[in-house]
């Protein structure tokens, strides 16, 4: 069985389209960034690399307003990561 879709779209639609890819791309590196068994399968200087890419992109599609939200989000969730990992290890307590 085949079917057919249409699909309509103006531009502010597919820019929210692309912002959203590119937002769930982004947090991935971040995830990678902070977990060893993601680093097996995907090399750190790739994860950067990307992850730089990735900033400049968001930059050029976000309001400027968003951007920086979004960016300090993730820049504090990193922060605050690290933060809890250091805090477990001190402890005691296995990742």
């Amino acid at each position: 069985m085949d079917y057919k879709f249409t699909l309509s779209l103006d531009g502010d639609q597919v820019d929210e389209l692309v912002v959203a890819s590119l937002q769930e791309t982004y947090e991935e590196c971040v995830k990678t960034l902070l977990c060893p068994t993601r680093q097996w399968y995907d090399p750190v200087e790739d994860v950067i690399r990307r992850q730089e890419a990735l900033t400049e992109l968001l930059q050029y599609y976000m309001a400027p307003e968003a951007y920086r939200t979004y960016v300090n989000y993730w820049n504090a969730y990193t922060l605050q990561e690290g933060t809890v990992n250091e805090k477990d290890k001190d402890a005691g307590v296995d990742d």
